[in-house]
């Protein structure tokens, strides 16, 4: 499962690398052509995920340059899905590890409180999993956080 998400996770750095050279080389193509909306789109091309009205904007943008429907307007947009599966992906293996590390926690939990005496080697296992689990928790804020901070930054920067 991590092998996967690992993979998930080069293949949408690669994708989105890739939208945000498009974006980039859209965005030069707006600035000369339709430079009212130039300020809006300015920030698209900062990251890789584009939000649903992100999207919309982009198409009004594509469509504006009349450019709507060509092969290189397909391929952006191609891009912009498959970037969000890979983003679902990579959600749906976080969230089933984060059960399983649940489901851990609660057996190791209930095998201490039921008063049953466990060979040492197997509760420095139960140690183990327990602090792995409390520190990927931690991590996982913290980069939750972090990522929180960054799109305000970014938000006000932009503004």
């Amino acid at each position: 499962m991590l092998e996967r998400k690992k993979g998930l996770s080069k293949a949408l750095n690669k994708g989105r690398r890739e939208l945000r050279a498009n974006l980039e080389i859209l965005y030069q193509e707006v600035v000369q052509n339709v430079p009212d909306l130039a300020a809006r789109f300015n920030r698209l091309t900062t990251h890789g995920l584009l939000k649903p009205s992100e999207e919309t904007l982009v198409n009004h943008i594509v469509n504006r340059l009349g450019r709507l429907g060509t092969e290189e307007a397909d391929q952006l947009f191609e891009n912009v899905w498959i970037n969000r599966k890979f983003k679902e992906a990579i959600d749906a293996i976080d969230r089933r590890v984060e059960q399983t590390n649940l489901l851990l926690v609660k057996r190791i939990k209930k095998l201490e409180t039921a008063g049953i005496e466990l060979p040492e080697d197997i509760q420095t296992i139960c140690a183990t999993i327990l602090s792995i689990v409390q520190k990927t928790e931690q991590e996982y804020r913290l980069a939750q956080v972090r990522d929180k901070i960054s799109a305000e930054i970014l938000d006000f920067l932009q503004e």
